[in-house]
C-alpha cells in the first residue's frame, strides 16, 4: 500500500478531530463501478493487484460529491470536512461565486463500452426542473428523477489514451451523404426522416420506434455497414462511423442509441486533447481513458444506449438538435503569470472550473518543476510517474505516485517537480 507524509490533525469546537485545511493533503478518491468500467484500467492506474478487481470499475471520483466523496488522508469525508470549515476549506473567493459547496468534480474514467447518450441542462433548465419535480413530489433518491439539484453540468473530458466520443449532431448534408454511401433508398424511413433537415424530428422518430420496428431498423443498418465496410466504397469518410456503429451495437443490441450514432458527430481524441460539453448537447463516450472535470451536478437526460429512466419529452425539451461543431480544446502554454509557470491550462466558457496541466519529461540532470497558484481550492492528480509537490506554507511535501492526488488550500502556491523519470499532472481548480 503507497504511503505518504500524515497531514496535520486538529480538534474542532465540537472535539471532533479534522485535517488541517492549511497544509496538503493527500486524499483518497472514490471508485465507482459500472458495466460500461474496465478490470484493469484503474487497478493500473492505482497500482493494485489485478486478481482485487472483481467488477468493471468505471470512475475515479476526486472531489466532494454527495454520491461519492474523496477521503483525506485521517479518514474524514473531503464533503464533510468541508461541511465544517467552508471557509478553510473553500476560501473567500470561491464561497462568495459558488457557495459552501466545492463547484467542480474532477474524474478519472475507463471506458471499456459506450456510456449512454445523454445531455445535461443549463442554469435555468436546472432550476426551474429542480423546481418541478419538488413541487409534484419525485422523490430525490428516486430512478425516475431527473433533477437531483438545481446546477448545470458542462464538462471537459480530456484524453488520456486514444478516446472515442459521439457529441453533438452532424450537419445533414453530411448525413444524408452518409445514407446514400450506406445504400438507403430515398424512400427509406430514416431518409425521409433526415431529409426535411430536421435533426429534432429525426430523434423524435427514433425515441417513438416500438421495438420490433427498432429492431427491424438497427439490424438492417448493421447489415449495411458491414456491406459497406467490405465494400470498394469503405476509403471515404464513412468507415469509422460504420465502425462504431457496429461496435455500440455489440454492446446494446437493437438499442435506439445505434440509429443516434448514425447522426452523430464521431470524435477520436488524442492524448492530451480536449473535449468540452456544454448545455443541451447530446453526446456519449464509447472507449478509452480519459481526465474529466466538470460541474458538480448530477442532473442527466438520457437519450440511449441505457437501461435507466430515459424521458423522451424532457430531453426532447432541453437537447440541442441542431448541427453542432464539437469543441475541441487544446492545452494552451500559460503565459505571462510567474504564478503558474510550467503548465499548460484548457479553456472553456465556464468559471465552475479550470484544468491545468504539466507534463516532466524526467530528465536525469534536474528535477523539472511547475508552479500552481488559485485563489481557490486545487485538487492535483498526478497520471503518470511520480513527482514531489510542496508549497510555501510549511506543511510537509508529499510524494504523489502515478493515480494518487491532493489537496491544495484556497490562497495557495506549490511546486511541483518530478521524481525520477517522466510524470504528469493534471489539476483541477476555479478560474
Amino acid at each position: 500500500m503507497r504511503t505518504n507524509h500524515p497531514a496535520r490533525h486538529d480538534v474542532d469546537a465540537a472535539g471532533i478531530e479534522t485535517c488541517g485545511s492549511a497544509a496538503l493533503q493527500e486524499i483518497s478518491g472514490r471508485i465507482k463501478s459500472y458495466d460500461w468500467g474496465s478490470l484493469t484500467a484503474i487497478a493500473n492506474l492505482t497500482g493494485r493487484n489485478l486478481d482485487d478487481v472483481d467488477k468493471p470499475e468505471a470512475e475515479l471520483w476526486l472531489g466532494a460529491h454527495m454520491h461519492g466523496s474523496a477521503t483525506l488522508s485521517n479518514g474524514i469525508e473531503l464533503r464533510t470536512a468541508i461541511d465544517r470549515d467552508p471557509q478553510s476549506y473553500l476560501g473567500q473567493f470561491c464561497r462568495s461565486k459558488f457557495g459552501d459547496g466545492l463547484p467542480f468534480l474532477l474524474k478519472f474514467l475507463a471506458a471499456s463500452k459506450p456510456l449512454s447518450i445523454q445531455a445535461h441542462p443549463n442554469r435555468k433548465q436546472a432550476i426551474e426542473g429542480f423546481s418541478r419535480e419538488n413541487r409534484i413530489g419525485v422523490p430525490i433518491d428516486s430512478p425516475q428523477r431527473n433533477y437531483k439539484d438545481c446546477s448545470h453540468k458542462p464538462e471537459l473530458v480530456v484524453a488520456v489514451s486514444d478516446f472515442e466520443a459521439l457529441a453533438g449532431f452532424r450537419e445533414p448534408t453530411s448525413i444524408l451523404r452518409c445514407l446514400d454511401a450506406l445504400g438507403y433508398s430515398t424512400r427509406s424511413d430514416l431518409y425521409a426522416w433526415c431529409q426535411a433537415q430536421n435533426l429534432k424530428n429525426y430523434y423524435g422518430q427514433l425515441l417513438d420506434l416500438d421495438e420490433p420496428a427498432l429492431a427491424d431498423l438497427v439490424q438492417d443498418l448493421i447489415r449495411r455497414c458491414h456491406s459497406y465496410l467490405k465494400s470498394s466504397r469503405a476509403k471515404d469518410e464513412f468507415v469509422r462511423e460504420s465502425r462504431n456503429i457496429i461496435r455500440i451495437n455489440k454492446t446494446n443490441p437493437n438499442d435506439k442509441g445505434v440509429l443516434a450514432a448514425l447522426v452523430m458527430n464521431h470524435v477520436t481524441l488524442k492524448p492530451g486533447q480536449g473535449l468540452y460539453i456544454g448545455p443541451g448537447i447530446l453526446h456519449a463516450y464509447l472507449q478509452g481513458t480519459a481526465v474529466e472535470v466538470m460541474a458538480t451536478s448530477d442532473n442527466v437526460l438520457r437519450g440511449g444506449l441505457t437501461s435507466k429512466h430515459v424521458d423522451n419529452q424532457e430531453l426532447m425539451r432541453i437537447g440541442r438538435f441542431e448541427h453542432t461543431q464539437p469543441i475541441l480544446v487544446q492545452p494552451r502554454p500559460v503565459v505571462n503569470d510567474a504564478r503558474t509557470q510550467g503548465f499548460c491550462e484548457y479553456q472553456t466558457p465556464v468559471d465552475d472550473f479550470h484544468l491545468r496541466y504539466a507534463k516532466f519529461a524526467g530528465s536525469s540532470s534536474r528535477k523539472e518543476a511547475a508552479i500552481s497558484f488559485s485563489q481557490g481550492p486545487q485538487i492535483v492528480f498526478c497520471v503518470e510517474g511520480a513527482v514531489q509537490i510542496s508549497s510555501r506554507t510549511g506543511s510537509e511535501p508529499l510524494s504523489l505516485n502515478q493515480g494518487q492526488a491532493a489537496w491544495v488550500p484556497p490562497g495557495h502556491d506549490f511546486t511541483a517537480r518530478s521524481q525520477t523519470g517522466p510524470a504528469s499532472i493534471y489539476v483541477a481548480t476555479t478560474p
